[in-house]
């Protein structure tokens, strides 16, 4: 069968082509272009890529994806963050672009199922369902990223690392003289890769958000601060204040261009309510089932009772305290292993 690798020039996609391979597949690579840096036939992603399917007898592609990743991911990006809200960008390009335009893709190349290098596993349950798990590597695990895939389309996905650990994706492409066997992981959001959310966010919009009031819980001003696009709810550090004791972002009100800061004890919060939640597993938790959830990826998941609402709407009763609940993030709910779905975090409770 062929079958269609997303390929960014990083080790993981590489050796997720490999091991296709080395499983009887048939892989086509594919990158996406996404940035007009990525879009330079020198860049280096598309170059690495290039190089890694050249290595594996494959055929190689690209994609030009920009029009789509800058009104999907990057425009989304920018009006999220002028609301007020802390969006994941990293997880809309997964819901729209590489599990969302990638199917349409792979039938250009006559492929019947997509490959991507994440550190997460799929398996099918004894009734023929396909169900996500997190992957074998607790340090490398992505499964909190793909909770958004649509059901339907998850048993068209193929993750082969899910098992494996990063040293050994490394060991595993040294040994097969991938080039890319030492590639840094990359840290930032692609489209913002020197961190300077607020600039890029003011260059797209061509609006400067200026200075604003920091506020108490009580309403009290203690001071000004920088713009609200510049801080992000659970944030100590950079707020320019002499203060007795330490303070913290709790949230931002983009119409009054407010930022409102608490003491640390104020920021937890046992109720998180969420919108337009994927039920991914094809098992939804029956009343008072116990869960566990992540409120933004690299947390520890909390214990929890889900319940579900109307019009998508989910809430989480949360068994202990979780820190700073950010509007617009992610709050992903576990079954042990297994993924049960995710949804966007909404008006955030901070204050008892």
């Amino acid at each position: 069968m062929r079958v269609l690798v997303a390929m960014s020039g990083g080790v993981d996609s590489a050796a997720a082509a490999l091991l296709c391979r080395e499983a009887g597949y048939e892989p086509v690579g594919v990158t996406l272009l996404l940035t007009e840096k990525s879009a330079d036939p020198d860049a280096p992603g598309t170059l690495s890529a290039r190089a890694a399917a050249k290595k594996l007898s494959m055929e190689f592609y690209t994609e030009d994806m920009r029009e789509d990743f800058k009104k999907l991911v990057c425009r989304g990006f920018v009006s999220d963050y002028m609301k007020g809200l802390t969006p994941n960008p990293c997880v809309e390009c997964n819901r729209s672009i590489k599990f969302g335009r990638l199917f349409a893709v792979a039938e250009k190349y006559g492929c019947g199922m997509i490959v991507t290098g994440h550190y997460a596993r799929t398996a099918r349950d004894p009734e023929g369902r396909c169900r996500l798990y997190k992957g074998f590597d607790a340090g490398k695990d992505q499964s909190y990223m793909l909770h958004c895939i649509d059901r339907e389309k998850l048993g068209r996905v193929i993750l082969p690392l899910g098992n494996m650990t990063k040293a050994q994706v490394r060991e595993l492409a040294e040994k097969h003289g991938l080039s890319c066997a030492g590639a840094k992981d990359s840290q930032d959001i692609c489209f913002v890769p020197d961190g300077d959310y607020a600039g890029y966010i003011e260059r797209m919009t061509g609006e400067r958000v200026g200075p604003g009031e920091f506020v108490l819980p009580d309403g009290s001003v203690i001071g000004r601060h920088r713009g609200h696009i510049r801080y992000t709810p659970g944030q100590r550090k950079g707020l320019g204040l002499s203060l007795p004791s330490p303070l913290y972002v709790a949230g931002k009100d983009a119409a009054s261009n407010r930022v409102l800061l608490c003491t640390e004890k104020e920021l937890e919060t046992l109720s998180v309510e969420t919108e337009n939640f994927n039920l991914i597993s094809p098992c939804p938790p029956e009343p008072g089932e116990r869960v566990t959830v992540k409120i933004r990826y690299g947390r520890k998941e909390t214990p929890a009772v889900m319940t579900e609402g109307e019009k998508g709407r989910v809430r989480f009763d949360f068994e202990s305290p979780v820190r700073a609940p950010a509007a617009g993030q992610y709050a992903v709910a576990y079954r042990g292993d297994e993924v049960i779905g995710g949804g966007r975090i909404v008006v955030p409770r901070f204050f008892p």
